[in-house]
């Protein structure tokens, strides 16, 4: 037998007959976080909703969705610990407003992220080896990127968003 948790009916623009994924919208759309949070928790929500297809909130349905989260391969485990945030972070607002008389995300953790894959910080060898190279390279753009990019700090994934103008 699976406990239901209840969803009641709230007052303002969010009240009626609404469906799960409106009610995860609308809060999102409601919360204090960053655009940039706000759209990759979009990500994690619509993919519980995709999966919750029974739209409920029953008290075991996130450790359930973090199951399904673990089995799948085509998600790193950053992105499946993002996508759980994204719906703890839905699922206590709904509880905090009293939309859920119970929040089912308590005591849900998220996956391990195993550090040891991790590279540390470039050292001054090899930054002294890539300089090298760069000198003795026929392309003279190479040392003024190269340059800007150690002297500012930019990540890869920086590097690579750069727009040329």
């Amino acid at each position: 037998m699976t406990t239901q948790t209840t969803l009641v009916p709230l007052t303002g623009p969010i009240s009626g007959s609404v469906t799960l994924s409106e009610v995860f919208e609308k809060v999102l759309d409601r919360v204090d976080i960053s655009d940039t949070t706000r759209k990759t928790y979009r990500y994690g929500v619509r993919d519980f909703l995709e999966w919750n297809r029974g739209e409920t909130l029953d008290p075991s349905i996130l450790v359930q969705y973090k199951k399904y989260l673990r089995d799948r391969s085509d998600l790193s485990t950053g992105t499946k610990n993002l996508y759980l945030s994204g719906v703890r972070t839905v699922v206590r607002t709904l509880h905090t407003y009293g939309v859920l008389d119970r929040d089912p995300s308590v005591g849900l953790k998220g996956f391990k992220v195993n550090r040891s894959l991790k590279r540390g910080p470039i050292t001054d060898s090899e930054v002294e080896r890539v300089f090298n190279e760069i000198r003795g390279s026929e392309d003279r753009r190479l040392l003024p990127l190269f340059s800007l990019m150690y002297l500012q700090g930019l990540r890869q994934k920086e590097i690579l968003g750069l727009k040329v103008e």
